[in-house]
C-alpha cells in the first residue's frame, strides 16, 4: 500500500499495509485522533486504494483513472457522510441512507467505501443504527468512521472495528513535508508553526494557509498583537471586541488561542531569564513579561489550554470567549 502522499505514524501505516496487501484490512476502520492529524487524509487514502487498479504494493497508484476520480471526490464507489453543526455529528437519517445504499453492487470497482467524518461525537441512535450494518456488512463494502476519540462510542461499535490512533508527526516529519507543500513561505514562519503547534500538518496548514504563503499578517495573528497588549490596560469590552470576528469560526478561535498561549509561555521564559522565543509576537511576550509577576504569567498558557479544550467540547464558543477574556483579565490582575 503506498502512503508516500501520507507522513508520520508508521506504526498504522505498516499494520494498515500489511493489512492491505494480505488482504485483511477491516470491513469496519476506525480512524482516531486530535483535531489536524490527518485522519480525512488518511481515510480518503484507504479508500482510494480500495478501489485502485493497481497492485496491493502500489495503491493508491494516483494515476490510474479510479485514483483521478477518487482524488477529483468522484469516484461512485466512495461516498462520504459529513457531519453538521459545531460537532460535527453525523444524523440518524443519514446512517439509513447509507444502510440503503450498502445494499447495492458497487458500480465500477470490488469495494462500496464509505467514509463517515464525525467529528467529535455520535449520538447513541445513530451508533445503534450503523451498528446494524457493520455487524453484518453486504460483501464488498467497507466503513471508515473519522472521529476524534473512539472512546466516545459504545463498547458495541468499538468491538467491530479495527482502531488506529493517529498522532502528530515528528518536528522533522513536519517540516520536511512542509517545506515541499509550501515552497514560497518564509522558512522563519513555517519553522515557528511547527514548533507552535507541534508537528500537527493540519493546524500548521491551517495557520500558514491563514497567514499567507508570502508571510502575510493573518486576522488571528493581528488579533493575539492586540490582545496581548490590551491584556493590562483595557477592560474587558476592548478584548470582546477583538475576539468577536472569531466566535463563528471555530478553527480561527482556536488558532488565535494557540497564538495567545504560546505568547504567553514566552513571556514565563523571559520572566525567568530564557531568550529562547517561539511566539509570533516576541515583542509583546517581553513587555507583558516587565508588567506581570511570574505566578500570573504561569497562569495565562493554563487558561488558554484549558479554553481550548473546551472548544474542542463544542462548548457555546459566544460565552467560552466571554469566560476566557475575564479569566485573562483576573489572572493579570484586572
Amino acid at each position: 500500500m503506498n502512503f508516500l502522499s501520507f507522513v508520520g505514524n508508521d506504526e498504522v501505516k505498516k499494520r494498515l499495509g500489511d493489512y492491505f496487501i494480505n488482504g485483511r484490512l477491516p470491513h469496519f476502520i476506525i480512524l482516531q485522533g486530535e483535531e489536524g492529524t490527518g485522519k480525512r487524509t488518511l481515510g480518503k487514502l484507504i479508500a482510494s486504494a480500495a478501489v485502485c487498479r493497481s497492485d496491493a504494493f502500489s495503491a493508491p497508484c494516483g494515476k490510474c483513472p479510479a485514483c483521478i476520480r477518487a482524488k477529483a471526490g468522484t469516484h461512485p464507489d466512495i461516498k462520504t457522510v459529513t457531519g453538521s453543526g459545531a460537532s460535527g455529528m453525523i444524523s440518524t437519517e443519514s446512517i439509513k441512507n447509507l444502510i440503503e445504499d450498502a445494499y447495492l453492487r458497487p458500480e465500477e470497482s470490488e469495494f462500496s467505501v464509505y467514509l463517515l467524518f464525525a467529528g467529535n461525537i455520535m449520538s447513541e441512535a445513530t451508533q445503534n443504527k450503523l451498528l446494524k450494518i457493520i455487524e453484518e456488512p453486504p460483501p464488498g463494502v467497507m466503513f471508515i468512521l473519522c472521529i476524534k476519540s473512539a472512546e466516545s462510542l459504545l463498547p458495541t461499535v468499538r468491538s467491530r472495528a479495527g482502531i488506529f490512533t493517529l498522532k502528530a508527526p515528528s518536528k522533522e516529519e513536519a517540516a520536511g513535508f512542509l517545506k515541499a507543500e509550501y515552497p514560497e513561505c518564509d522558512e522563519s514562519v513555517l519553522m515557528d508553526a511547527i514548533e507552535s503547534f507541534s508537528g500537527n500538518i493540519g493546524k500548521i496548514k491551517a495557520f500558514i494557509e491563514d497567514k499567507g504563503k508570502e508571510g502575510a499578517s493573518s486576522p488571528a495573528l493581528e488579533a493575539a498583537v492586540k490582545i496581548t497588549a490590551l491584556l493590562t490596560k483595557s477592560d474587558e469590552h476592548s478584548l470582546l471586541k477583538v475576539f468577536h470576528p472569531f466566535i463563528k469560526d471555530k478553527q480561527r478561535l482556536n488558532l488565535l488561542i494557540n497564538n495567545l498561549s504560546e505568547i504567553f509561555r514566552d513571556a514565563s521564559a523571559c520572566k525567568f531569564g530564557s531568550d529562547k522565543l517561539i511566539s509570533v509576537d516576541r515583542d509583546g511576550a517581553r513587555k507583558l513579561c516587565q508588567t506581570l509577576t511570574a505566578r500570573q504569567l504561569m497562569l495565562l498558557p493554563e487558561i488558554c489550554r484549558k479554553y481550548s479544550e473546551l472548544l474542542s467540547k463544542n462548548a457555546n464558543q459566544a460565552l467560552l470567549v466571554t469566560a476566557f477574556c475575564s479569566e485573562l483579565r483576573k489572572a493579570a490582575g484586572k
